[in-house]
This record gives structure tokens, C-alpha cells and sequence, in this order.
């Protein structure tokens, strides 16, 4: 480009100047971006069902400047049934002869389960700058805050310099609280959700041990000599006066009886054994079995379990 100056007075229409030489002159002074003291700065919000709002504010892009005097609101596309969509709010630059316009727009994303963002137009005539990505999920009717992400601020779409800076972050922050307040839910919930599992696991697992415990503890009632090879156990054995034979299995910590065994010989040469296995507190009576063995006088042996 050669040497350009003004203005200058025409005279005769031997100085004319367009649009873009009046907005040079403020290049140096104001960079490409969104004015971050002027109304809402264009952050977008989520509004009523599918529609979105953006925020008030001015903007300075390619020698032009935009003014959203007042919020406007914007529609978004319908979800889709199956797959989830990312599409973005834009403020566009159109300087083609037949538009020499700007706007705001949503570009549609294309449907995915992972979605990205849409490619945005970017030529010498048209430029397309980001204000917010929002997130379309599958089948849903209304779009809230936490599906919004802002962009105004990012390299993107960057904030103007201007010759007063202000910045009211309060907005933003409230988006992403809400954002944060969303997504902690979801944590809370997944982790109620692994709790609940381990619950149903430890229970499981409670179940199966309470049935082998059953399980041992009906085996060692009718093997009493079994019980006292159990470590931690000691075994008593007394002998009465009449030939009868008292014994007596208990935990050595605690001395807490687990089986009795007695064995009485009887008048009528029968033999009689009662086996008795006690509950953890060594009184409550779980198992119990009485055999009687009969020698009968062919030499053959007849035991009765009672």
C-alpha cells in the first residue's frame, strides 16, 4: 500500500474517502476484539427450552464495529434423537458487496457422540468470530448453563484494548458455577453409584461366608475331633469317677467353649456320645447330635443318630 493520509476537505470531489478509511484511523488505538467495559460483552446465556440470549455490548472486527444495543435472543437447532452436537454462537463479519453486513449467528455443528465444533469461515471477506460453543445433547428440550462455554476473551475471539479497561467477571463466574455445580452432581452421583456396587459386593460376599460358616460349623458337629485341631483352640479331656469321659473344646483367648463331647458307657454295654457346638458366645446351643452304638450280640454294631 502506498502513502495514504487525511482528511482533507474535497474540493471539486478531489478527496474522497470509504469506510475503511475512516475506520483507520483507529488502527494503533483499538485492537480486533470485544469490548470488555460496554454492556454484557457479548456473553452468551441460556435462555427458555432451545434458545440461547447474548448479551448486550460492542465490538471492533476488521475496521468495522458492532453494537448490541439491547440482549437478543437465538434459537437453537433441535437435539437429535441419537447423537450429540456442538454448535457456536457467532458474531460475523460480511463485507462482500452483495451483504456489507454483520451478525449474529449459530452455526450448526455436526452430530457425533463426541462432537467438535463447526469450522468457522474465515476469507478476506468474511470472518466468522466465536462467542460461545454450546452443547446439544441427544434428545434434549432445553439447553442450560452448563451447556454453554463462552469463548469471548480467547484467542479466538479476544477482548478489546481500549483506552479505559474495566472487566465485571461476575457473569462469567456465575456460568461457570453453575458449570461446576452441574458437573460436582455428576460426581456425587457416580460415586453413590460405585458405593451402591461395593455395597452389593461386600453383601455378596457376607452371604457366601455365612453359608461356608454353616457349612464348617455342621461338619465340625459331627467331627468334633476336628474342632480342636483349629488353631487358636484348646482341648480339656476328664475322666469321671464312673468311666465316663467329659470333653471340652474352647477358645484359649477368652476361654470361650466351643464343643462339648461326652461319652457315657452304659449299664447295657451301649455307648452313648453327645456332641454340642456352641455359638460365638459360648452359651447359645447351634448343633447338637446324640449317637448311640449297640453291640449286638451276632458281633454286628448298630448305631442310632438322634
Amino acid at each position: 500500500m502506498a502513502l495514504t493520509y487525511g482528511f482533507y476537505n474535497s474540493q471539486n470531489g478531489d478527496r474522497t474517502y470509504d469506510a475503511a478509511d475512516i475506520s483507520s484511523i483507529f488502527d494503533g488505538i483499538l485492537n480486533d476484539g470485544v469490548f470488555m467495559s460496554i454492556g454484557d460483552a457479548f456473553i452468551v446465556s441460556a435462555a427458555n427450552g432451545m434458545q440461547v440470549t447474548v448479551g448486550s455490548g460492542r465490538a471492533w472486527f476488521d475496521h468495522t464495529w458492532t453494537y448490541n444495543s439491547v440482549a437478543s435472543l437465538h434459537a437453537i437447532a433441535p437435539a437429535e434423537i441419537v447423537l450429540n452436537r456442538l454448535d457456536t454462537v457467532v458474531l460475523e463479519i460480511n463485507a462482500s458487496e452483495e451483504v456489507r453486513a454483520n451478525s449474529i449467528k449459530v452455526i450448526k455443528g455436526t452430530p457425533a457422540s463426541n462432537p467438535i465444533a463447526p469450522a468457522l469461515i474465515n476469507t478476506e471477506l468474511v470472518h466468522q468470530y466465536p462467542l460461545a460453543n454450546v452443547y446439544v445433547g441427544a434428545n434434549i428440550t432445553e439447553i442450560i448453563p452448563a451447556n454453554i462455554t463462552n469463548r469471548v476473551g480467547t484467542a479466538a475471539c479476544p477482548l478489546s484494548t481500549g483506552i479505559l479497561e474495566t472487566l465485571d467477571s461476575a457473569p462469567l463466574l456465575a456460568q461457570w458455577n453453575s458449570a461446576f455445580t452441574v458437573h460436582s452432581q455428576d460426581w456425587v452421583d457416580q460415586m453413590a453409584v460405585q458405593q451402591n456396587d461395593f455395597d452389593g459386593r461386600q453383601n455378596t460376599i457376607q452371604a457366601w461366608y455365612d453359608l461356608v460358616k454353616d457349612d464348617i460349623t455342621l461338619l465340625q458337629t459331627f467331627n468334633f475331633d476336628n474342632i480342636g485341631e483349629l488353631p487358636g483352640c484348646t482341648r480339656n479331656t476328664v475322666f469321671e469317677a464312673n468311666g465316663n469321659i467329659t470333653e471340652t473344646i474352647f477358645t484359649t483367648v477368652g476361654l470361650t467353649t466351643i464343643a462339648t463331647r461326652a461319652t457315657a458307657f452304659n449299664p447295657d454295654t451301649t455307648i452313648t456320645v453327645s456332641v454340642t457346638v456352641y455359638d460365638t458366645d459360648g452359651v447359645t446351643v447351634i448343633k447338637n447330635s446324640v449317637i448311640t452304638t449297640i453291640f449286638n450280640t451276632n458281633g454286628s454294631i448298630t448305631e442310632v443318630v438322634v
